[in-house]
């Protein structure tokens, strides 16, 4: 759907996507590498609760 940057925008996908289906929301994340851990962990946090399933690009 879109390349997320910041925690609001991967808030913004979840509640669209959620919007869009009653089934399962499958979420394929990536977050770019010069993101502080603090960051990376909120993003973690917000899309572990958000999707159903996760597929985490590590890069």
């Amino acid at each position: 759907m879109d390349y997320a940057h910041n925690v609001a925008a991967y808030e913004a996908i979840i509640a669209t996507g959620r919007q869009l289906t009653q089934g399962r929301l499958i979420g394929v994340i990536a977050a770019p590498s010069d993101r502080r851990d603090t960051d990376l962990i909120a993003i973690g946090q917000i899309c572990g609760a958000g999707f159903d399933g996760l597929m985490i690009n590590g890069g």
